[in-house]
């Protein structure tokens, strides 16, 4: 009986894969997209507007050495973008115009 349960969960669980890699097969097949746009769609982009921030970090390493470490965070709702690196962390709205900085 356990074997039963087992090998029906495990075919469930094959059968789910499968449906997922059909899925971005179809998208990356998909003539009227171009590569960005398929990148885009395999990866989630029709999830994008539930996301509310996006953080990610660059390593620097030289002979396994760690020489720059930058942490980047985007907090879209607010349109707010950080950096940190070291002791100290820069912040830019998008809201504020760089175009009007040109302008003077």
């Amino acid at each position: 009986m356990k074997k039963l349960v087992f090998l029906m969960i495990m075919g469930a669980f094959l059968i789910s894969c499968n449906d997922r890699k059909k899925q971005q097969e179809e998208i990356t097949e998909d003539p009227n997209l171009e590569v960005h746009e398929k990148i885009a769609m395999a990866n989630g982009f029709e999830n994008f507007d539930s996301i509310s921030k996006i953080k990610f970090t660059f390593n620097v390493k030289v002979n396994d050495t760690l020489r720059s470490k930058r942490r980047w965070a985007w907090d879209i709702k607010n349109d707010k973008i950080s950096l940190t690196e070291k002791d100290s962390t820069m912040s830019y709205t998008k809201k504020d115009s760089l175009a009007e900085d040109k302008n003077i």
